[in-house]
C-alpha cells in the first residue's frame, strides 16, 4: 500500500477509493489488518460526532461516509476470510 492505512481509510470515507477484491490483492496481510482497524476507528469517530437535528446536509454527508466505510469493511473482511488471512 502506497499510503498509510489511516490515509486509505480517510480516502475511502471521502469516496476517493473504493475497495474491491482486485485492489486488495496488492495488499499484504499485515496491511489489510491495519486497514481493517483504521476503517473501524474512522467509523467510530464518525458515529461519535453530534450534529444538530436541523442540519440535514451534515447528517446526509456523515451517513454517506459511514455507508462507504461499512461497505469497504464488509468487502475487506469477506476478502480476508476467503483468503484465510
Amino acid at each position: 500500500m502506497a499510503s498509510p492505512a489511516w490515509k486509505t481509510a480517510a480516502d475511502v470515507s471521502e469516496g476517493y477509493i473504493t475497495l474491491s477484491p482486485p485492489l486488495l490483492k496488492k495488499f499484504p496481510p499485515g496491511e489489510m489488518a491495519s486497514l481493517q482497524t483504521e476503517l473501524e476507528r474512522a467509523a467510530r469517530e464518525l458515529r461519535s460526532q453530534v450534529l444538530p437535528a436541523d442540519d440535514s446536509d451534515g447528517v446526509q454527508k456523515r451517513n454517506r461516509k459511514l455507508q462507504r466505510i461499512s461497505q469497504a469493511a464488509l468487502v475487506l473482511s469477506s476478502y480476508r476470510s476467503r483468503m484465510g488471512r
